[in-house]
């Protein structure tokens, strides 16, 4: 009968272990998961700027080609 209940405990420690990784894994991907979102919304965020910086420099350079233009025409 004592070794029985030893096994038996030994068997509940084990199951125990097994119950706490499984809730250790499910926390580690909530997080994972939680930070992977995070980032996504920061490159979301990073290429709205990218394109808007990209479309305002595409227009500068075009405003100082036009002036260039203008210039070299009033020089000639």
């Amino acid at each position: 009968m004592k070794n029985v209940l030893i096994a038996l405990n030994e068997k509940l420690l084990v199951f125990n272990d097994f119950k706490q990784d499984v809730a250790n894994h499910k926390q580690f991907l909530k997080e994972s998961e939680n930070r992977r979102e995070a980032l996504q919304m920061e490159v979301r965020t990073i290429s709205t700027k990218v394109i808007t910086d990209s479309q305002e420099h595409t227009s500068y350079e075009s405003q100082l080609v036009e002036e260039n233009k203008s210039l070299k025409t009033a020089l000639e």
